[in-house]
Protein backbone atom coordinates (compact mmCIF):
# COMPACT_ATOMS: atom_id res chain seq x y z
CA UNK A 1 0.00 0.00 0.00
CA UNK A 2 0.89 3.54 -0.77
CA UNK A 3 0.06 6.36 1.28
CA UNK A 4 0.99 10.18 0.57
CA UNK A 5 0.43 13.17 2.68
CA UNK A 6 0.66 17.02 2.03
CA UNK A 7 1.80 19.07 4.80
CA UNK A 8 1.48 22.94 3.97
CA UNK A 9 4.13 25.05 4.53
CA UNK A 10 4.90 28.83 4.14
CA UNK A 11 6.85 30.22 1.20
CA UNK A 12 10.08 30.75 2.87
CA UNK A 13 10.49 27.41 4.71
CA UNK A 14 13.24 25.01 4.54
CA UNK A 15 12.82 21.40 5.29
CA UNK A 16 15.49 20.48 7.70
CA UNK A 17 14.61 16.72 8.61
CA UNK A 18 12.06 13.75 7.55
CA UNK A 19 11.71 11.16 9.99
CA UNK A 20 9.37 8.23 9.67
CA UNK A 21 8.84 5.43 11.76
CA UNK A 22 7.08 2.69 9.99
CA UNK A 23 5.83 0.13 12.19
CA UNK A 24 9.00 -0.52 14.61
CA UNK A 25 11.21 0.33 12.05
CA UNK A 26 12.57 4.15 11.88
CA UNK A 27 13.86 5.60 8.70
CA UNK A 28 15.64 8.89 8.53
CA UNK A 29 15.86 10.57 4.98
CA UNK A 30 18.52 12.15 3.10
CA UNK A 31 18.30 15.10 0.97
CA UNK A 32 19.12 13.97 -2.91
CA UNK A 33 18.25 15.41 -5.97
CA UNK A 34 14.98 14.83 -7.46
CA UNK A 35 15.33 12.62 -9.93
CA UNK A 36 17.80 10.78 -7.56
CA UNK A 37 15.69 10.39 -4.88
CA UNK A 38 12.76 9.36 -7.00
CA UNK A 39 14.93 6.51 -8.45
CA UNK A 40 15.78 5.12 -5.01
CA UNK A 41 12.23 5.05 -3.93
CA UNK A 42 11.00 3.10 -6.95
CA UNK A 43 14.03 0.63 -6.53
CA UNK A 44 13.12 -0.38 -2.91
CA UNK A 45 9.05 -0.25 -3.71
CA UNK A 46 10.51 -3.13 -6.52
CA UNK A 47 12.34 -5.26 -3.75
CA UNK A 48 9.15 -5.47 -1.40
CA UNK A 49 10.88 -2.69 1.19
CA UNK A 50 9.11 0.06 2.20
CA UNK A 51 10.31 3.02 1.49
CA UNK A 52 9.67 7.21 2.01
CA UNK A 53 9.93 10.20 -0.17
CA UNK A 54 8.93 13.63 0.08
CA UNK A 55 9.56 16.64 -1.94
CA UNK A 56 9.16 20.27 -1.40
CA UNK A 57 6.72 22.22 -3.59
CA UNK A 58 5.55 26.27 -3.00
CA UNK A 59 3.17 25.67 -0.29
CA UNK A 60 3.03 22.26 0.69
CA UNK A 61 5.57 18.93 1.38
CA UNK A 62 4.17 15.94 -0.27
CA UNK A 63 5.60 12.72 1.41
CA UNK A 64 5.13 9.05 0.18
CA UNK A 65 5.24 5.88 2.13
CA UNK A 66 5.55 2.87 -0.04
CA UNK A 67 4.89 -0.72 0.66
CA UNK A 68 3.21 0.38 4.02
CA UNK A 69 1.58 -3.27 5.35
CA UNK A 70 -2.07 -3.20 6.09
CA UNK A 71 -2.68 -2.45 9.48
CA UNK A 72 0.61 -0.98 9.67
CA UNK A 73 1.26 2.62 11.61
CA UNK A 74 3.20 5.24 10.08
CA UNK A 75 4.76 8.49 12.49
CA UNK A 76 6.16 11.36 10.66
CA UNK A 77 8.77 13.80 11.86
CA UNK A 78 9.10 16.73 9.54
CA UNK A 79 11.80 19.49 11.19
CA UNK A 80 10.76 22.80 9.27
CA UNK A 81 12.73 26.30 9.51
CA UNK A 82 11.81 29.63 8.73
CA UNK A 83 13.70 32.91 9.33
CA UNK A 84 11.17 34.77 11.99
CA UNK A 85 10.71 38.46 11.18
CA UNK A 86 10.41 41.14 14.10
CA UNK A 87 7.13 43.27 13.82
CA UNK A 88 6.04 46.11 16.31
CA UNK A 89 8.98 45.06 18.37
CA UNK A 90 7.65 41.13 18.66
CA UNK A 91 8.30 37.81 16.54
CA UNK A 92 5.99 37.20 14.10
CA UNK A 93 5.92 34.48 11.61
Amino acid sequence: MECSFDFPITTNCIVSKLVACIGDRMVECNIRDKEEAKQIYEDSIAAGKAAVVGEKKKDAVSIKIGNLLPGETAIINLGLLEELKIEGGAWAY
